[in-house]
């Protein structure tokens, strides 16, 4: 019947109970209720990645972020990132129009890092490399 596949995969991706109290723990960490919406998901994998296949610069991640647009047309106002890598993290950390454009949120500590990873950056209701 029409329709059933969005059902079955609706019905599929309910998480437990267990997985709605952490969520639902991460969204109180995160102040989830103050962050600007609409939200956008970003992924920044540079790790092996820069050995093994095409490197994106974060900055093309950015125009593209730029240009997107919700289901209903409003452009995204925060990003929700994930990376690897150390550069990316202090990128955003340093560049001020960056940061006055968007509002970063991030529940991500590097794997790994170059300079070393630094626990005084992070803070409550942000994430976990800086405050906006």
């Amino acid at each position: 019947p029409p329709g059933a596949s969005s059902e079955l995969v609706f019905y599929l991706m309910q998480p437990n109970q267990q997985m709605a109290r952490q969520i639902t723990n991460i969204k109180k960490y995160l102040d989830w209720d103050e962050i600007p919406k609409p939200i956008l998901a970003m992924h920044v994998r540079h790790g092996k990645t820069k050995f093994e296949a095409f490197y994106i610069r974060f900055e093309r991640f950015m125009e593209v972020a730029d240009s997107m647009r919700d289901k209903n047309g409003r452009a995204f106002k925060s990003i929700f990132l994930f990376t690897d890598d150390m550069e990316v993290i202090e990128q955003v950390i340093s560049d001020k129009e960056l940061r006055r454009r968007w509002t970063f949120i991030s529940i991500d500590k590097p794997k790994f890092s170059q300079k070393g990873w630094d626990d005084s950056k992070m803070s409550k209701g942000a994430d976990a490399f800086f405050s906006i």
